[in-house]
């Protein structure tokens, strides 16, 4: 979601279809293939605000596809095998996570990558050596991380382990500012201890993050399941201290129970809701 425009990828069929706020549907690219903006196994989209391009990631094709905002093809650039997200800052950086294993007890190291529009890698911007997520909170792997940025800050999104970690970006190098657990401390444990019976025995995993957004000098977190209620809890942490600043419960009243949420605060205050198996949308206000 951004400003403007809502941006749906469809990993089955495979598709990338650009809508309105309002579900207008603008453009779709649905060519399946390995030529010039055709897709294979599309997992992340995402616009870049200034300009309106699209741009999506295809692990099938180890690929980053770029669209204009009338959805004509543009170009794309190579990117590792084992990448999990990307993101495009507003001056145009692209920034790619991907994994790499350390054979010890303290599991996976994040690593992020930088790279020119016309595909070269510029800069690694963690180093292999630095522990991204605290060790209390390491889990089983894989536990491939998102990635998002606001202005001059980074995020990575560890949503299995409910852990956030904040950067600062500069020209070459991401600068860690503070590691935040967004669980509840009675909870922690249990979520944890839940999280990895479930990666020992194969079970699915559950995502204790769904979104993130920031506003202002506050991080907000969404979780990726309702409640007994059918609530989302929605909480709200300080970017200086990470201090817990409080939550509230998000009622989505009676649309269907989503299994993805999108936590996006235009000035409307608006929540996108999505379930990917059915395909619904729904967009929630928050007062």
């Amino acid at each position: 979601m951004s400003r403007s425009f809502l941006a749906v990828v469809d990993r089955q069929a495979p598709s990338v279809s650009l809508l309105t706020h309002d579900y207008r549907r603008l453009w779709t690219r649905d060519s399946r293939g390995a030529g010039p903006g055709e897709l294979s196994v599309p997992t992340r989209v995402k616009v870049h605000e200034p300009t309106g391009a699209v741009w999506i990631l295809d692990q099938g094709r180890r690929r980053l596809l770029r669209f204009d905002s009338l959805g004509v093809f543009q170009s794309d650039l190579e990117i590792p095998n084992d990448a999990s997200d990307f993101a495009i800052t507003a001056g145009g950086r692209v920034l790619v996570t991907h994994m790499t294993v350390v054979a010890n007890a303290e599991g996976e190291r994040t690593l992020v990558s930088e790279y020119r529009p016309s595909g070269q890698p510029t800069a690694l911007l963690t180093r292999p050596s630095e522990q991204l997520v605290p060790p209390e909170y390491v889990l089983r792997g894989p536990n491939r991380p998102r990635i998002t940025a606001f202005g001059d800050t980074v995020a990575l999104i560890y949503q299995a382990a409910g852990v956030v970690t904040l950067y600062r970006l500069e020209p070459q190098r991401l600068i860690l500012l503070r590691s935040i657990a967004t669980c509840m401390p009675a909870a922690l444990q249990a979520a944890y201890d839940q999280q990895r019976s479930g990666r020992e025995t194969g079970q699915t995993s559950v995502d204790l993050i769904g979104d993130i957004t920031i506003r202002a000098d506050t991080l907000l977190t969404i979780g990726s399941r309702p409640d007994a209620q059918g609530r989302y809890g929605i909480q709200r942490f300080s970017l200086q201290t990470g201090a817990n600043l409080g939550s509230v419960a998000l009622d989505p009243g009676p649309i269907r129970l989503p299994q993805e949420v999108r936590l996006h605060l235009l000035p409307a205050n608006t929540i996108l809701a999505m379930d990917p198996v059915t395909g619904y949308l729904a967009t929630l206000a928050v007062k």
